[in-house]
């Protein structure tokens, strides 16, 4: 035997399978931006897409801008840093924003959006717990003089972000093909602001495409799967999702105090009220409860709505048997000048 092509044959035979799985590795994970240089970026600016916001009319400017990053510590739950970078985006939410209020990226590669469901992952520090949103936007290729700030996606995260710690927001996004997305909207508090009595710092970083929806690493707030019986302490949050519920309204404790990060007691009743954004009405209530709610629905959780006609003076009483568990409330809201 030649020892020595029988050799060569394993290294080249290597050296394949390494660039395939290399070349596979870049299919499937792209990062868009990371902020590390301004050659990452075309630009960053605020953006809000309500027509009417004073971000738009040239009242407000807005405050963004790539700063060094002071949130390199390691988690002690989770035992290490989950993001050592030198710089960040920093962005002041503010109050007199819309719930689609945030930092806008201009991609240095602009994306193909399409059909097929594709993540994007982005690196979200917020000192308040509210669901995320993305929005992508850009121009449909057959149309060179659309605007390339045409809203193509809406995407929502499934459950708020963790205050006060570094959240691997993930966005499922998919739309018509022949469209390219230019900008991402990053929106890190997609909640109405009329309760909002001030402005707040929020940090961003790593924007990645992915194939991957599983976070990139776990959040140390969140508890593990459990079962409840009557007595037990479970936990409140608010949600959105993709069809419009969450925006433009709050759904409220009795006593007017936000639901994330509030409990309840299993098996007892708990009083709620539905608080519109001016120029709104209440319409519904979507109550997902249980255990694992971003699991699969079988053996975990269920969803109870209450219409509008079951609440007295903006508030109902939900019944202990629906407090059965971990609850997340989405209300839903329309326009008053809509029919």
């Amino acid at each position: 035997m030649n020892c020595s092509r029988y050799t060569g044959k394993l290294v080249a035979l290597s050296l394949a399978l390494l660039s395939s799985a290399s070349l596979s590795a870049q299919m499937s994970e792209k990062k868009l931006c990371d902020f590390e240089s301004a050659n990452s970026y075309a630009s960053i600016s605020v953006y809000d897409t309500w027509e009417n916001s004073p971000f738009r009319n040239g009242t407000l400017a807005g405050n963004v801008r790539v700063v060094a990053n002071h949130l390199t510590a390691a988690d002690p739950m989770r035992g290490f840093a989950p993001n050592p970078s030198s710089k960040v985006l920093a962005l002041q939410r503010s109050r007199f924003g819309s719930n689609t209020f945030g930092a806008l990226l201009k991609l240095k590669e602009p994306i193909a959006q399409t059909k097929q469901t594709q993540y994007i992952h982005v690196k979200i520090y917020s000192p308040k717990a509210a669901p995320a949103m993305l929005i992508g936007l850009g121009n449909r290729d057959d149309r060179p003089n659309q605007s390339p700030l045409t809203e193509q996606f809406w995407s929502v995260t499934t459950q708020p972000l963790v205050a006060n710690q570094w959240n691997d927001a993930v966005f499922a996004v998919s739309g018509s093909n022949g469209v390219t997305i230019r900008h991402l909207l990053i929106v890190p508090d997609a909640t109405s602001p009329h309760n909002l009595t001030a402005d707040f710092a929020v940090y961003i970083d790593d924007v990645v495409l992915s194939e991957d929806e599983a976070p990139f690493f776990s959040t140390s707030g969140k508890s593990p799967v459990k079962s409840f019986k009557p007595g037990d302490v479970v936990s409140l949050s608010r949600g959105v999702d993709g069809q419009g519920g969450g925006l433009n309204g709050d759904i409220l404790l009795a006593d007017g105090t936000p639901l994330t990060g509030k409990t309840a007691i299993c098996g007892k009743p708990l009083k709620v009220k539905a608080v519109p954004a001016p120029g709104f009405r209440f319409s519904k209530l979507v109550i997902r409860h249980g255990r694992n709610l971003d699991g699969e629905k079988q053996h975990n959780w269920t969803e109870t709505t209450i219409g509008v006609g079951q609440f007295r003076n903006g508030e109902f009483k939900i019944p202990g048997s629906v407090v059965d568990g971990d609850m997340r409330f989405v209300p839903y809201f329309s326009s008053e000048s809509a029919k």
